[in-house]
């Protein structure tokens, strides 16, 4: 058993948390300053309480997520990771170029000697607003940058690079890694296109929020998926992603649900109209107006997925293992609703009581 806690980077204040948050907000003094401290104070804590991880990830325009690079998010957070490993969950392939991607993960491989996760992400509709990105090609783009970035880590000599959405004429990636500092990958694989990708070339399938039953068959279709590539997966090849709330009881954990609506993402999304927002969209790409708008509109949980006192929390996660058979548990115990106090004490809880008993529960029903 593997758990990561997701770290989105937020400040803590009363500034609206739609999405995109209006820029004049950020220059409160001292809010941004604030939140990057609480940020690093965080990490070096879950490092402290055993976590096995500390995972970022890349978002614009948001007061709730503050890390719209997480190469430079996992900077910052890595001299205080004494033990834990990095993830960087993830890198918005079609938004970046993936050269200068790959080099700065070969940096960041580097400081953290090895103590990598990196995964791919295509990104979600209102990502793709944020510098235009064409939405129609996004899977394309997403699959050939997957697939330069993998071969920029491999090839020993510079190369060149001819495809549909990348053209390089000399590619030459450092640092590279060795086997024993080689990082992890991850792809996102909440479809079944992306779970494809994550198949295709070994990495860990990467899933989030989904119900526990829709969990269970994710990863059922990754392992045959996987199985037809020729390898089987252990669950430590896949992961999963949830908001969790841990309070010193059930009762107290409710009060703070409906005191503060911590875990609830639809009021993150809720302004954004992604019809409008595509239209948007096409017009800046050429498209139709009347082209179909493809899927990927979020469907966000009202309530964190695992949630209650140490006994109840643990209890919900060993259940969810057993049900799917998924290795890595991530969960995201901050954001910019939730006091920081509450939240500091909800990650001291998991990691205090909630990791030993899951693991304990997990172990007692293998053996």
């Amino acid at each position: 058993m593997q758990f990561s806690v997701f770290h989105p980077f937020p400040t803590y204040n009363d500034v609206p948390d739609y999405w995109p948050t209006p820029a004049k907000f950020a220059r409160t003094h001292g809010l941004v300053t604030d939140g990057l401290d609480k940020a690093v104070e965080f990490a070096r804590l879950a490092d402290q309480l055993g976590f096995d991880a500390v995972s970022v990830a890349e978002h614009h325009y948001s007061k709730m997520q503050l890390s719209p690079n997480p190469l430079l998010a996992g900077a910052i957070v890595a001299p205080v990771l004494e033990r834990a490993d990095l993830n960087l969950l993830g890198l918005t392939l079609p938004l970046l170029n993936p050269i200068r991607a790959a080099e700065e993960i070969g940096m960041i491989n580097a400081l953290m000697h090895g103590r990598l996760l990196v995964g791919f992400f295509r990104g979600t509709p209102n990502e793709l607003l944020t510098y235009g990105t064409n939405p129609y090609e996004t899977r394309e783009v997403f699959e050939e940058a997957v697939d330069l970035i993998m071969a920029a880590f491999s090839e020993p000599e510079p190369f060149a690079w001819l495809g549909r959405h990348f053209d390089y004429r000399t590619v030459s990636v450092w640092p590279q890694f060795d086997e024993a500092t080689r990082p992890k990958f991850l792809a996102a694989a909440n479809s079944p296109k992306s779970l494809e990708v994550a198949a295709r070339h070994r990495f860990i399938a990467g899933f989030s929020f989904a119900p526990q039953p829709v969990a269970a068959k994710f990863a059922e279709s990754f392992r045959q998926t996987a199985a037809a590539y020729g390898w089987q997966p252990t669950p430590d090849d896949m992961l999963y992603r949830c908001i969790a709330l841990v309070a010193e009881s059930d009762e107290r954990a409710e009060e703070i649900y409906q005191r503060t609506g911590y875990g609830d993402m639809n009021t993150l999304f809720k302004p954004v109209n992604f019809e409008a927002a595509f239209t948007v969209a096409k017009g800046m790409a050429g498209i139709p107006a009347n082209a179909e708008m493809p899927p990927g509109g979020p469907s966000m949980p009202a309530r964190p997925m695992f949630f209650g006192g140490p006994e109840t929390v643990a209890a919900q996660i060993a259940d969810f293992v057993r049900e799917t058979g998924i290795g890595r548990i991530e969960v995201t115990l901050n954001d910019a609703k939730l006091p920081y106090a509450d939240a500091v004490n909800s990650l001291t809880l998991f990691g205090r009581e909630v990791i030993p008993a899951v693991r304990e529960q997990v172990a007692a029903v293998a053996a």
